[in-house]
């Protein structure tokens, strides 16, 4: 993982050609490729090809960043040009140093100087370098290498040896221990990490791992810091690198300039004097390990990964895990489901979701939400003749801030900056004092989901406040869309009870208070043609709107409601007439904290609005699927579902996908496109008659020629 192999030799000593061969080109930064892509084969004097040098100093400022962005990963990296003077390595040395990384010269100078000249030759005219050039090189290679240095030889070196290299780093023979201890996400809440070792005081002869994120959230900083600098130095303690110990590498690196969050900066503050000794601990930090014990073996990562680490997999993978944060469940199953790995485990913390029991099989989750007064996650692990045995603990923590979680999740300065730091979310000012933050089109196309794409829809922003005004649904996808939503991973990590609701079929309205009025928007705006329909309809509905808003004002909150416009906006699903349906109150936090349907029923009724309409309540994935036939032979455009944890997902109908496909026919057919070739036995009669419309009405006609009205034309046509 941390490791920067530097190859050094003279131009055409077979640098280029060793890493084709050994397989290691797509992990290599090369000087010359780079050359390429700045500057195409140019002519010299002599009227030779050559490769330009004329950018030589941006080439390796920009090799030099891209160095310190792949090392932030912890990928390991090789670099592919000629270092032939000592001194050319200097930069590489600090990077190392602030990055953690084992700097490896793989060593091509033995290479007998007429071989080189004889090589150089048969090169491609453009690659070839002057022999004075590399007269010059070739004394320069000479030069010794200081000692901090590793040397490699490339003849001691062949494609089992990085493997092999890894399985070193990461591996450790335990069977001398006579137990391991796993400690999962601690996070400065020391209160029951004490009452753990004061019912079991620390031995010599167990294995204790830690699991990372020591600090940031929890209130017992100090004591957790001491408690960690008294035991960091023990040969049987290992200490995994989470998340939140990257905040600790930034403020050694950096010192109080350092980039680190609000929480971390606190955390800072409660060390006292003692912050000074975060370095040591920072020694002592490692990436993943991989512990033999009793015939078994345990993978120890933060994030959790699908498969045991290799000497490619990036460092960052196994500190935040593979994947986004929310696809830990399907990590942690494809791990159980390889068969290769049955005689080995995965520990992990960092995300819980889903509030899963801490074993599932062969993967053991300690994050507890300890610090929102959940539980210290710890496994103990014994053999058990030729097998292994495991006690699970929970720990209830007392000692915590009860208003962390709004603290944390709030609209503050961080979150706001993550939004607008973010190439995926795009910001518009709507001149009143409030931005909308919404994911950009590339995150829609690309699939670029994660927390912060997710949140960005339909959040509006106050400028000077940074508190939410409004705000709606963070994105939820359809079943089979994404690997969470996908039936088989359903099956596995639905909490029930899953209650079902109609979809209704118009353009979401939000609603919310601010300064004494209402706040009302669509689209990303509350401005424009869909803010101001939906504002006629909410008007036209509400029975007393001085008193709705003052509900939404005092309770904070913004209503959600879909819009249905059969005059302006026509959709899929006919309708008889325009009205709004309410569907969800959220508070204007980042806490996803929604009513009841109870509790969003009585606000409905008082006043006097309709409400969504509760299709069921099942209690098994059998009954899921059962009524989703049934809802998938129904008129409608589908359902949303929302399991006991607040899991939301969607279905669409077959009728429906079928109708909006044919509206995106009927768009090409009216823009004169040939659509033959999009002809089926069950399109076919509806896209005849809509070829026919347009040679008779015109395109601008048969655009607005509503999907509703072609769906009555279709079952007249086919009966």
């Amino acid at each position: 993982m941390r490791d920067l192999y530097v190859l050094r030799g003279v131009a055409g000593c077979g640098k280029s050609t060793w890493l084709h061969n050994m397989g290691l080109e797509p992990y290599t930064i090369s000087s010359d490729a780079l050359r390429l892509i700045f500057n195409s084969p140019e002519l010299n004097t002599k009227g030779e090809w050559v490769i330009s040098q004329k950018q030589n100093k941006k080439i390796w400022n920009l090799i030099y960043d891209v160095l310190d962005k792949r090392m932030r990963n912890g990928e390991v990296i090789f670099v592919d040009a000629t270092h032939s003077r000592p001194s050319s390595l200097s930069t590489y040395k600090k990077l190392c140093a602030k990055h953690m990384y084992q700097l490896n010269v793989i060593d091509f100078t033995d290479i007998e100087l007429p071989v080189i000249k004889r090589r150089n030759a048969n090169r491609p005219q453009f690659k070839r370098v002057p022999e004075e050039v590399i007269d010059r090189m070739y004394k320069d290679c000479q030069l010794p290498l200081d000692k901090s240095v590793k040397i490699i030889k490339p003849n001691e070196i062949d494609k089992e040896y990085f493997t092999k290299k890894s399985y070193d780093d990461l591996v450790m023979e335990a069977d001398s221990y006579k137990k391991i201890v796993v400690i999962g996400d601690i996070h400065s809440c020391y209160s029951p990490l004490k009452q753990y070792f004061d019912e079991n005081p620390m031995q010599d002869d167990v294995a204790y791992v830690f699991l990372g994120d020591w600090f940031d959230r929890g209130i017992e900083v100090k004591e957790t810091l001491q408690f960690l600098l008294s035991i960091y130095n023990k040969p049987n303690v290992f200490l995994l690198r989470g998340n939140h110990e990257l905040w600790i590498d930034n403020y050694v690196n950096d010192g109080e300039k350092a980039t680190i969050t609000d929480a971390f900066r606190k955390s800072l503050s409660q060390m006292g004097e003692l912050k000074s000794e975060l370095g040591k601990i920072r020694s002592k930090l490692i990436d993943a390990k991989l512990l033999l014990f009793n015939g078994y073996g345990l993978c120890m990562t933060h994030g959790g990964v699908p498969k045991l680490p290799f000497f490619a997999t990036p460092a960052m993978q196994c500190i935040k895990g593979v994947g986004e944060y929310e696809d830990s469940n399907f990590v942690d199953n494809e791990f159980n489901e390889n068969e290769f790995f049955e005689k080995y485990y995965s520990f992990h913390g960092h995300r819980n979701i889903k509030e899963v029991p801490i074993q599932n099989n062969r993967v053991f989750n300690l994050e507890g939400q300890v610090e929102f007064g959940g539980h210290l996650r710890i496994v103990e692990v014994t053999p058990d003749n030729d097998k292994l045995s495991f006690k699970c603990i929970e720990i209830k923590n007392d000692v915590f801030d009860n208003a962390l979680k709004r603290k944390e999740f709030d609209t503050n300065e961080s979150v706001v900056n993550e939004l607008e730091n973010s190439s995926l979310i795009h910001k518009k000012d709507l001149g009143d004092g409030t931005s909308s933050y919404n994911f950009t089109r590339e995150a829609f196309w690309d699939s670029k989901w994660d927390n912060l794409t997710t949140t960005a829809r339909g959040l509006f922003i106050d400028n000077d406040t940074q508190e939410i005004v409004a705000r709606s649904y963070p994105k939820f996808f359809a079943i089979e869309e994404r690997p969470e939503t996908q039936w088989r991973n359903l099956e596995k990590n639905l909490s029930y009870p899953v209650t079902l609701y109609r979809k209704e079929n118009g353009f979401l309205g939000i609603v919310s208070s601010r300064n004494g009025e209402l706040y009302i928007c669509s689209k990303s705006t509350n401005k424009g043609d869909y803010a101001g329909w939906f504002k006629d309809l909410l008007y036209k509905s509400v029975n007393d709107i001085v008193a709705f808003n003052k509900y939404l004002a005092d309770n904070k909150v913004s209503a959600i409601f879909e819009v249905i416009d059969i005059e302006h906006d026509p959709h899929i699903i006919p309708y008889l007439n325009s009205h709004i349906v309410l569907l969800d109150i959220v508070k204007n936090d980042f806490n996803d904290t929604f009513l009841t349907f109870e509790e969003l029923g009585d606000v409905a009724i008082k006043f006097g609005l309709e409400y969504k309409h509760w299709i069921c309540t099942v209690d098994s994935f059998d009954k899921l699927q059962s009524a989703t036939e049934t809802v998938n032979s129904w008129d409608i455009e589908g359902y949303v579902a929302v399991d006991s944890k607040g899991f939301m997902f969607k279905y669409k109908t077959d009728e429906y996908k079928f109708w909006k496909y044919i509206r995106s026919i009927r768009d090409k057919i009216a823009f004169g496109k040939d659509v033959s070739d999009l002809i089926t036995d069950k399109n076919k009669i509806i896209i005849e008659y809509m070829n026919h419309y347009l040679e008779n009405e015109g395109a601008e006609k048969l655009q607005k020629l509503s999907i509703p009205e072609l769906k009555k034309i279709n079952y007249h046509l086919t009966k």
